[in-house]
This record gives C-alpha cells, sequence and structure tokens, in this order.
C-alpha cells in the first residue's frame, strides 16, 4: 500500500493488473488509511542503538533480585509501577487520543506525563507492599507467558 494524503480515507486505487509472479501475486494499492500516523522512529532507533547497555543492565537487576530480592522488593516494586503507569498513558493515547491528525509532540507529552505519573505511582506503590507486590507479580506473570509462548507455543499456531 502507497500513502496519498491527498485522498478521502474510505476512498482507494488499486493497479489494474497482479503483479508478482505465480506463487506470490500482490496488487498495488494508494489510500490514504496507508499513511502513517504517528511515527517514533527515534525512540526505537534509541531502544535499538543503547540495547547492548540495557540488556547488560537487565541482566544484573535480574541477578541481584534473585539472590537479594527480598532487600530490593521496594525498589522493584516501584519500577513495575513506573513502567505500568507508561504503559497504561500510552494505550490511552493510542486508544483515545490518536487521530490522523496528531502530530509527534503530542506522543511526547503524553509519554513524558506517563514518567512524571510513574514516578509518584511508582512510589505510592513502594509503601503499600500488597498492592506493589501485586502490580510486581502480574509483570512476573506478562513475562513469564511471553518467554513461554516464544519458546514453545508459537510453533501451535502454524
Amino acid at each position: 500500500m502507497y500513502c496519498n494524503e491527498d485522498m478521502a480515507i474510505d476512498e482507494f486505487d488499486f493497479s489494474a493488473g497482479v503483479l508478482g509472479n505465480i506463487c506470490t501475486p500482490y496488487i498495488d494499492t494508494i489510500s490514504k488509511a496507508a499513511c502513517a500516523r504517528l511515527n517514533v522512529t527515534e525512540l526505537w532507533e534509541y531502544l535499538a542503538k543503547y540495547s547492548d547497555y540495557f540488556g547488560v543492565m537487565l541482566l544484573i537487576a535480574g541477578a541481584m533480585l534473585t539472590f537479594i530480592g527480598r532487600k530490593l522488593l521496594k525498589p522493584a516494586i516501584c519500577c513495575a509501577g513506573f513502567l505500568t503507569t507508561i504503559l497504561v498513558t500510552c494505550f490511552i493515547y493510542y486508544a483515545v487520543y490518536l487521530e490522523d491528525t496528531s502530530q509527534l509532540a503530542e506522543f511526547w507529552y503524553f509519554l513524558g506525563g506517563g514518567a512524571l505519573a510513574g514516578i509518584f505511582v511508582g512510589l505510592a506503590l513502594s509503601y503499600s507492599i500488597k498492592i506493589g507486590a501485586a502490580v510486581l507479580a502480574g509483570w512476573g506473570g506478562l513475562t513469564g507467558g511471553l518467554i513461554l509462548y516464544e519458546s514453545i507455543l508459537f510453533r501451535a499456531d502454524a
């Protein structure tokens, strides 16, 4: 699909013939629906550029939580609350505020606001250990499920 900003959202155009070969045919289409709504490649480029550093940092944090986790329960709960708040604000942005006229600055404001709110939520959860432990356990279940799916269950989809 190719982007054409001048077309209506429900309007499209396509090539007259089928391209490709007999095993993988395709048709070129042109529509406004193919245009990018929000481009956050700066964020993904940053994460990809420093992925080795993030990986080492997370491995060290995981090893520390494995061996001295009871003493690091409050910082772990604070981090889980921080990440949960950012995730929720991004879901709200994508579900409610993302329109075809959205600007990139709006996304960064939402992400920054989510990070700022995440600091306060993380600190509040670290003082209420039972609720914070439930959030932390939710993250543990999520990561355990992702590991299980990526290592075994993805083959069952075929």
